[in-house]
């Protein structure tokens, strides 16, 4: 999505100011505007980057498609979950998806989200 928003800003900011707005699902919202979604391109920046193949296809997977050969990554579907809503931020949901298919408790779940919101914290100032 940022090399998206950098890259494409003219066509890319209407659709991300729309998500924000109204909410919903972002990469039905870009398929529907451009006919690709943001999984689309970072699967295609991954293989350019020459990443490991069943990286790209989890990212391309994301979103719910079907890669041949490949079930996408947990983590990262789960992490799809998430929104930036103040009202409805994904949470529960991502955490009852988890019990469910990965059988890991509310508490277990807890106990990994806080850790791992500070480490994206870090990321995120490495990055910027």
């Amino acid at each position: 999505m940022p090399f998206l928003a950098c890259h494409r800003s003219e066509e890319y900011d209407p659709i991300f100011k729309r998500w924000h707005l109204e909410g919903g699902d972002l990469a039905a919202i870009e398929r529907e505007r451009l006919a690709w979604d943001h999984a689309e391109v970072a699967s295609w920046i991954c293989s350019e980057w020459g990443l490991p193949e069943n990286i790209a296809a989890a990212i391309r997977g994301h979103h719910g498609h079907s890669i041949e050969a490949y079930e996408p990554f947990g983590p990262v579907r789960l992490v799809a979950i998430l929104r930036e809503d103040d009202d409805n931020s994904g949470m529960e949901e991502m955490i009852a998806e988890t019990k469910v298919s990965h059988g890991v408790s509310e508490e277990k779940m807890l106990a990994i989200i806080e850790p791992g919101f500070e480490k994206a914290k870090e990321l995120a100032r490495l990055i910027i």
